[in-house]
């Protein structure tokens, strides 16, 4: 039998402010075909460690996922379920990525 990770939790040992993260480009790419049930995957990459990782878009719908930390080298995917029918095209255009780092003073590119 099989085994899955039903939930997973990031634990920092300080406040965000503290945090010393370097800047993280967080990329994505959305599936050029939905899934049979109509969902839509979503892969992220990042290059150096992206906390509070989250994706916003117009179309209507939820995230499997949302709030997560991505690492480097390890590529993650979430799912867009949406809500009634699928417009893939807002999905696409709206999209939008955004992680903790992003709204550090602290953060830097070196």
């Amino acid at each position: 039998q099989r085994s899955a990770v039903v939930s997973a939790n990031t634990i920092l040992l300080d406040t965000p402010r503290n945090l010393q993260l370097r800047r993280a480009n967080v990329q994505f790419q959305i599936a050029e075909h939905p899934n049979a049930d109509k969902t839509v995957n979503i892969q992220l990459r990042t290059d150096v460690v992206a906390l509070y990782v989250t994706l916003t878009t117009l179309a209507q719908g939820r995230f499997s996922d949302n709030c997560f930390v991505v690492l480097p080298g390890r590529e993650s995917v979430i799912t867009f379920i949406p809500f009634g029918p699928l417009n893939l095209e807002v999905l696409r255009a709206s999209t939008r990525v955004e992680d903790l780092s992003s709204y550090l003073a602290t953060s830097s590119s070196a």
